[in-house]
């Protein structure tokens, strides 16, 4: 055995996978200001008093900002991701579970189809009794919660528009949780060495 040579490391140091994800989202946020200042300069509208911007500068700054806090909330899911991929994942399918028994609470509430009522709610009980069971290791609960991630990810983030008008919040806020499930997914996957059969 030699002596004098730093432990193998398995990930990569933290300082690093922190500074390569604050780059991209700096450089994220700088492309999006530029990109969504054309953009906005571009949108007029013509009214008898002559032309007036569509968007005043208040909405303007709002959306810039929700863009900069969806971009930071998924770079900070990233890093936890990356150093502990199968805590992080497991943390953010727990908080998508009672997210999605409220969503379907909502939706029921507020006359929305019943459908979408039953399946969140049905989706959020599924997911506070498998979580628990794939951190205890299950396999078919690990998969199971694998096949959630993806599809919630995926539905959710193509949904965007329509819960973005139902919800009356920004484009860009709605694509929180596709987001975060995207990044859960991700870890799921890259903790599935510890559910080999």
């Amino acid at each position: 055995m030699l002596t004098g040579m730093p432990p193998a490391t398995t990930h990569a140091p933290i300082g690093r996978i922190a500074a390569i994800a604050a780059a991209i989202v700096v450089v994220a946020n700088v492309a999006f200001l530029l990109l969504s200042g054309l953009y906005f300069n571009s949108k007029i509208s013509f009214t008898p008093q002559g032309e007036v911007p569509a968007f005043d500068a208040h909405a303007v700054a709002m959306i810039r900002v929700q863009f900069g806090v969806l971009s930071v909330l998924v770079a900070v899911a990233a890093i936890g991701v990356a150093v502990a991929a199968r805590a992080v994942s497991h943390a953010i399918m727990m908080v998508m579970a009672p997210a999605s028994l409220l969503a379907g609470l909502c939706a029921a509430v507020y006359g929305l189809p019943s459908v979408l009522a039953a399946a969140e709610l049905i989706l959020g009980t599924v997911l506070c009794v498998i979580v628990p069971m794939s951190w205890r290791g299950s396999r078919a609960a690990w998969s199971f919660l694998v096949a959630i991630a993806a599809a919630y990810g995926v539905v959710l983030f193509f949904g965007a528009p329509k819960v973005r008008g139902v919800l009356d919040v920004g484009l860009w806020t709605t694509l929180i949780l596709p987001g975060l499930n995207i990044v859960a997914l991700v870890g799921l996957v890259q903790s599935r060495s510890r559910y080999a059969s």
